[in-house]
């Protein structure tokens, strides 16, 4: 914050006597007293104030919102963030290249072997020892076959570091905003108090290419109870059948899903399909039929993971739309 012009000069109590006269000094005293209070509190609140305070905890008390990510968004430079370049990496602002607000943050990597940059968010978030804490974040570069990966890091309340979780990974990131769109819900340690979010854009030695990244748009604390996951296989034959397995990052012991499956037949044949799911702890369940949403129960426990396997049940060969969708109840 840029410093007070004015000081907020105390008045005595003789300069205020009834038998005291008013004098320059008393004005003057009156005046820097305004100047003050108006520069203090900020140019929002009063035209031509000199800043206004961000209550980062730098230039005026922090304040607790939720666990929203102060500048996630990067309309506010780079402050709350540290970005620690490699040896031949670089990082800067851009307005050209962005998905939430006019700016995002961009780092570029000349040498694959040393990679571009970290990006460390400053703040410690709080959470609560064997709870699930959600992120969101937008990553993406500008060409193919470059690497990243976001890690929350974990601390106890002494903050000292306890364990990271990588969420995300990828040798050949996304190259648009909305694909690069990543969001995770992770359960904290038992004895974790504090976590901050920690991206490496363009890992070291890691994919086959160097060029620049974007990060922008991220988002902390809320609660990711959902994992939506879009399946598109085509030309599957008369009788044949196909399989996905889904990873999830819904670690809860109760987990629930739903299956919409369309196939391009429509409604020409009754039971074109039939859809299994199934849990690594071999619980299955299969459905037969037209267009219909599908669950399961939960089961317990967890494993991340759902396999799929879809047969066509038609006559002719047909292409098929599949959602899953996941979703936990925590308790």
């Amino acid at each position: 914050m840029a410093a007070i012009t004015k000081p907020f000069t105390t008045i005595l109590d003789a300069a205020v006597d009834p038998d005291s006269p008013i004098d320059t000094t008393l004005m003057t005293a009156y005046r820097d007293r305004d100047i003050f209070l108006m520069e203090w509190m900020g140019a929002s609140f009063f035209g031509n104030a000199v800043q206004d305070h961000n209550h980062d905890g730098d230039n005026s008390a922090e304040i607790e919102v939720g666990k929203l990510a102060r500048n996630g968004s990067f309309e506010d430079g780079l402050n709350g963030w540290t970005i620690t370049p490699f040896t031949g990496g670089s990082s800067a602002l851009t307005t050209t290249v962005n998905i939430n607000g006019t700016q995002a943050l961009s780092v570029t990597s000349t040498v694959l072997a040393n990679g571009g940059a970290t990006v460390l968010k400053n703040e410690y978030w709080t959470v609560t020892g064997g709870r699930f804490f959600g992120i969101e974040i937008n990553l993406w570069a500008g060409a193919v076959n470059i690497s990243s990966k976001a890690e929350l890091v974990w601390y106890d309340e002494d903050q000292v570091e306890l364990s990271r979780t990588e969420f995300y990974s990828s040798s050949n990131t996304p190259t648009t905003g909305l694909t690069g769109q990543t969001r995770a819900s992770k359960k904290a340690p038992d004895t974790a108090r504090f976590v901050r979010l920690e991206c490496v854009l363009g890992v070291p030695a890691t994919g086959t290419a160097t060029g620049t990244l974007y990060l922008d748009g991220v988002i902390a604390g809320i609660n990711h109870n959902v994992y939506i996951d879009s399946w598109n296989p085509s030309s599957i034959s008369s009788g044949a059948s196909t399989t996905r397995t889904i990873t999830h990052d819904l670690d809860s012991d109760l987990i629930y899903w739903n299956i919409i499956v369309k196939g391009s037949l429509g409604t020409a044949e009754a039971h074109d399909w039939t859809i299994s799911a199934a849990r690594p702890d071999d619980r299955t369940s299969s459905h037969v039929g037209g267009n219909v949403t599908h669950a399961i129960a939960p089961v317990a426990p967890s494993t991340g993971r759902l396999a799929l396997r879809l047969d066509n049940k038609a006559s002719v060969t047909q292409s098929f739309n599949v959602t899953t969708i996941i979703h936990r109840e925590e308790v």
